[in-house]
């Protein structure tokens, strides 16, 4: 889960270790120690990849540390931690991608209307990633999913027309909420 950001731990992990390094006035291609961090800096080490920590979680994660008698962190321990938090708060932020559709409609309804005009509809459409949809794709899009009116687009109607063939496809968004 955690393999495509192994390189950018590994890169912040090691920038930190080079700081804590100097810090305390230790070379370490000289004396050959490991590479460490100060628990301490973990949690904002972490703040980096976008995963919250509440103050409770601190609490918690510092007591654990403490009792443990952990004072530093090697870059294997830094990515397993990072591991066992990205697991823990995974399934809080798993959005499905018709409850994205959904919110992204009641956006373009801002007037509350329950409906949009298709020309809207089309023109947003063929404006998106430097007109990559035409307004001709974009119309039998439109008319091929709404078989009756399809001058109004409903919110049900705008879900049918974005949504992918199954909702399979799950956007993962690290703590953004």
């Amino acid at each position: 889960m955690l393999d495509k950001y192994k390189f950018r731990a590994a890169e912040i992990f090691n920038l930190y270790a080079k700081s804590f390094c100097k810090i305390s006035g230790c070379n370490h291609l000289q004396c050959g120690h490991p590479k460490v961090i100060k628990v301490d800096d973990y949690v904002n080490l972490a703040r980096m990849f976008g995963l919250l920590y509440t103050s409770s979680d601190i609490i918690s994660f510092n007591s654990r540390i403490k009792t443990a008698g952990i004072t530093h962190l090697t870059l294997e321990n830094f990515i397993e931690l990072l591991e066992i938090k990205l697991k823990s708060s995974k399934q809080l932020n798993i959005t499905s991608v018709e409850k994205l559709l959904r919110n992204s409609y009641s956006v373009l309804d801002y007037q509350g209307q329950g409906k949009i005009n298709s020309s809207d509809l089309k023109h947003m459409l063929a404006s998106l990633n430097n007109g990559e949809l035409n307004p001709t794709f974009c119309s039998k899009l439109i008319t091929d999913t709404i078989k009756k009116n399809p001058r109004f687009i409903t919110q049900d109607n705008f879900v049918n027309i974005l949504m992918p063939l199954t909702d399979d496809i799950e956007l993962v968004r690290l703590n953004q909420e």
